[in-house]
């Protein structure tokens, strides 16, 4: 698996000869006999040089994550928890990505500065081991993977709009009400729901206006384009400043979790783990 994944990456076999210390001809042999091994050509060889078949490149990409866990396994066993070291890539939501969990990593970074970050933010739900993702961030009301799951942080939803369109538009004194005014909606929303006591109430929203970001959606409601249903988190500051107003606020809103979710095998990698610990612990304080 070495031998050829050294192929690969350097085009020739006497280059991978030369990496590995190993003569051309032993580096030959032990591709054609992966190739009679696996049942399937894994490297062409013609005039332009060394390509990869389709199941060829499908094969290199699991031996590189196989290879890359089986040097991670030997870290951990050389390093302890204060000293660790590689990579983490992490995906997070826009929203909960920039403005919570950010600051978390960066105090991370403080204790492992051998550790090297690299945090995608997107609000697709990807697959961990097709993007090479080590940590997802998720919000839900529960996790719909069948991977390990750590809980972080319960996320409270909160309807609100600028006091400028409350007091332009029909008072909204119930869910129903909502039906009258343009609502403000992440893309792909089906539904709003709230509770008021035992009662949990739901509406289709309506509106002119649709994205995928959290911060386009506050922008929106704080321009006066109608009402909007967001995480607490990204409108406390606008709440406090009056910018912001709360509707139904007899009404209490979703809450989700935010989970983090890994693969299993990525929990025996110590740097994973120690990076979720503090995670965990950070958002429990």
């Amino acid at each position: 698996m070495e031998i050829f994944v050294a192929v690969v990456e350097t085009g020739k076999f006497t280059s991978a000869a030369n990496m590995l210390s190993l003569s051309k001809s032993a580096v030959s042999h032990a591709v054609r006999d992966l190739e009679e091994y696996l049942n399937f050509q894994c490297i062409r060889r013609d005039v332009q040089g060394l390509q990869l078949t389709a199941s060829g490149h499908d094969y290199y990409e699991q031996c590189c994550r196989i290879l890359s866990d089986i040097k991670e396994m030997e870290t951990s066993f050389r390093y302890d928890d204060q000293q660790l070291k590689g990579n983490i890539r992490i995906t997070a939501p826009i929203a909960f990505g920039g403005s919570q969990l950010a600051a978390v990593i960066a105090e991370f970074s403080k204790f492992h500065p051998d550790i090297r970050i690299s945090l995608d933010l997107n609000n697709s739900i990807v697959n961990l081991i097709e993007a090479g993702m080590d940590v997802a961030i998720r919000i839900s009301e529960r996790p719909r993977d069948s991977f390990m799951v750590r809980n972080l942080k319960i996320i409270e939803m909160c309807m609100c709009a600028s006091p400028i369109f409350v007091a332009e538009h029909p008072k909204i004194e119930n869910m129903q009400d909502l039906l009258k005014v343009d609502c403000l909606m992440y893309s792909g929303t089906k539904e709003w729901g709230m509770r008021q006591g035992v009662r949990e109430h739901k509406i289709v929203p309506v509106g002119a206006i649709v994205s995928d970001s959290g911060y386009a959606l506050r922008e929106f409601a704080l321009a006066g384009c109608g009402v909007t249903y967001l995480p607490k988190f990204l409108v406390m500051r606008e709440l406090a400043n009056g910018s912001l107003v709360q509707v139904l606020p007899e009404y209490e809103g979703k809450k989700l979790q935010a989970h983090a979710v890994f693969a299993p095998n990525r929990h025996r990698s110590q740097r994973v783990r120690g990076f979720i610990d503090f995670l965990e612990n950070a958002f429990s304080t």
